[in-house]
This record gives C-alpha cells, structure tokens and sequence, in this order.
C-alpha cells in the first residue's frame, strides 16, 4: 500500500470518528436538557454549542492539524 493510499485512509478514519463524536455530543446535550427543567434548556445547549466551538478554535490556534498528519508536513 502506497502512502498516499494510507494518508487517505487515515484522514478518511478521522473524519468517521470526528463525525461520531460530533453526534454523541448532541445526544448528551438532549439526554441533558430532558434531565433539566424546560426554563434551563436554552442554557444548557448554548454551554454545549460553546463547548465545541471553544474546543474547535484551541485545536487550530495550537496547531492540531499538524499534529494528526506531523508525518506528511516536513
């Protein structure tokens, strides 16, 4: 297997749990808000919603992507 092969099977596996993961968020973020009263759930899907951008914005300003492919850019 070539390297490119593997390069887009790697990135291919990232984004498969990547999306996963997004997915898995906003099913803790219902399970949540149906644990709450109804007054709080704005309140709550905005934390969940801020929880990933904030989470989204540290993974780039600390230079996340070069740290998932640090083998492809030298």
């Amino acid at each position: 297997m070539d390297s490119m092969t593997l390069y887009y099977r790697n990135t291919l596996w990232i984004l498969v749990g990547a999306i996963l993961v997004f997915i898995m968020h906003a099913g803790f973020s219902m399970v949540e808000v149906g644990m709450s009263r109804a007054k709080n759930a704005a309140n709550i899907a905005m934390k969940n919603v801020m929880t990933v951008a904030i989470g989204a914005i540290i993974y780039f300003l600390s230079d996340g992507i070069h740290l998932c492919h640090l083998g492809i850019w030298h």
